[in-house]
């Protein structure tokens, strides 16, 4: 397989946990598997992120390390390298950087998603307003899509960030824009579009 990147956004009881897998192809990063999980436990998270890095040649997968997830990291850092697992603190600048560049990969459309109504509605809870100090923060509508507080937003920020340290040069490649386009004919457009989306709740 190719290069891919994961973000998960980590949640125990009520919110999504969501891991994101992208797949770098000549520079496109496809996002080839969403996991939902709700009210499942640490243990059985960490054997999801455990077939995922087997599964698929993960890069960096970027995990968020905020509150509940400090000692997760610390496990998965144990598990699967310190080098391929990078832990995220949730900071009011590190949202907005995460958050940013999202939105430019998704402009410059170096992003495929599936077609699925609540990641559509998590990318669109998630707005810009201007906070008390004058600084600009973020902010989402949990009651926009339910069951979820733009846990698929971050998880989908998250795999972008851990996408960074993976750079493809088109000079390697020959005629690079026809072996793309070959390689995304390989790809099976389902239903639900490009990838698949997973959800297991208990």
């Amino acid at each position: 397989g190719q290069p891919c990147a994961v973000g998960m956004d980590i949640a125990r009881r009520g919110d999504l946990t969501v891991i994101t897998v992208l797949e770098n192809i000549f520079g496109l990063w496809i996002a080839r598997e969403i996991i939902e999980l709700q009210n499942v436990k640490f243990s059985d998270q960490m054997a999801e992120l455990a077939r995922v890095m087997r599964q698929y040649r993960v890069v960096c997968a970027a995990i968020d390390q905020t509150g509940m997830g400090e000692k997760f990291v610390e496990d998965a850092k144990d598990l699967f390298g310190k080098e391929r697992v990078a832990g995220i603190l949730f900071t009011g600048p590190a949202k907005l950087n995460m958050a940013t560049a999202l939105k430019e990969a998704m402009e410059d459309r170096k992003l495929l998603i599936p077609v699925s109504v609540e990641l559509r509605g998590d990318l669109h809870s998630v707005k810009r307003v201007q906070g008390a100090s004058g600084a600009p923060r973020l902010v989402a509508d949990r009651s926009e899509v339910e069951g979820s507080h733009a846990d698929r937003f971050w998880s989908l920020a998250l795999a972008v960030l851990a996408s960074a340290g993976e750079v493809v040069d088109f000079s390697l490649c020959a005629s690079a824009g026809t072996t793309a386009g070959a390689a995304l004919n390989d790809y099976e457009s389902t239903d639900r579009g490009w990838g698949t989306v997973t959800r297991v709740a208990n």
